[in-house]
Formats: C-alpha cells, sequence, structure tokens
C-alpha cells in the first residue's frame, strides 16, 4: 500500500510572530507578578519611613481645618501685614484683612498709619504695630556698620531662627 504523502504545512510568518508576541507577553507577565510579590515584602519598611518624611505640597498647619472635638484657641493679637499709603487712601493689612484709616480691629480702631507700621487705639490704650519687629531704626545721620564676617568655619544658626540679613553701603 502506497502512502498518501501530505503536503508540508506552512506557517504563515504573522501567525508566528503572533504566536511568539503572545509567549513574550506571558512571559513578561509572570516577571511583573513575580517582582510584585517580591516588593510587597518590602513595602512596609518603605511606608514606614514614607511616614516619618513631610509631604512638601501640603498646606500649611494654619490654613487647614481645626480637627473635629478641637478646642478653639483664643484670639491672637493682630498681626500688621501690610501698611497702604498713596494719595486717595490710607490703611493696612491687620491679620489677612483690610483695614481703613478710621475702620475698626476688634475693639480698637486703626488711629496712625505710617511708613514703619501702625497705630491701634482702644480701650485699653494704644497698640502699636511695626511692619518689621525685628528692625530697630537708628536716628537720621548715624552711619550704618558693617561687620567684617568671622574668620573660620560658620556654625549653623539654631533650628526656628534666621540668619542676621547683612547690610552693605551702596556707593
Amino acid at each position: 500500500m502506497a502512502r498518501a504523502v501530505r503536503p508540508s504545512a506552512r506557517i504563515d510568518p504573522v501567525d508566528q510572530a503572533a504566536s511568539r508576541l503572545a509567549l513574550f507577553c506571558g512571559a513578561a507577565l509572570l516577571l511583573v507578578a513575580a517582582l510584585a510579590l517580591l516588593g510587597a515584602g518590602s513595602a512596609g519598611s518603605a511606608r514606614a519611613q514614607d511616614a516619618a518624611l513631610p509631604d512638601p505640597t501640603r498646606p500649611p498647619a494654619a490654613l487647614l481645618p481645626a480637627p473635629r472635638g478641637a478646642v478653639e484657641a483664643a484670639p491672637e493679637a493682630p498681626l500688621l501685614q501690610s501698611v497702604i499709603i498713596s494719595e486717595g487712601r490710607r490703611g493696612a493689612i491687620i491679620s489677612g484683612q483690610y483695614v481703613a484709616l478710621g475702620d475698626r480691629v476688634g475693639d480698637a480702631r486703626l488711629a496712625r498709619v505710617e511708613p514703619s507700621g501702625v497705630v491701634l487705639r482702644g480701650p485699653g490704650g494704644e497698640l502699636s504695630l511695626p511692619l518689621f519687629p525685628a528692625v530697630r531704626q537708628q536716628p537720621a545721620g548715624t552711619p550704618a556698620t558693617i561687620s567684617a564676617p568671622a574668620a573660620g568655619p560658620r556654625a549653623n544658626p539654631p533650628a526656628g531662627t534666621t540668619p542676621p540679613r547683612r547690610q552693605e553701603k551702596l556707593q
């Protein structure tokens, strides 16, 4: 008996490429799953480290709403943030609110507006709010002094303080 010879089946190149791609994708999926399982063990310690780092994009605590059940703090003293002096108006930004000359701030009135600060007058007397509390003005005619930097390594200022600004006289 003669055997029937079957013609050789040719695999289409597109089908061959598709089967190779499917094999590659399956292997890559297994590799990703294995790496994810290995990384899950170390994720716990990474989360503990991340919890200690502050979020640089988080708004300041003063801008966040108070947590439930928190006791409201006593009102703070007024804070002068800006002085506005022009031909048409005199006023100031005090604790985030614009106050015109003569208007009320709590139980006091804005009595004076000067370039260096304002004066509030109330039942307790006058309260002076300087625009820059840390700056001391020198009497007119007193030459400004410039201290030479100390030789040797510079020490870091204590936490929570800012280093003094250098004042130089321009010629």
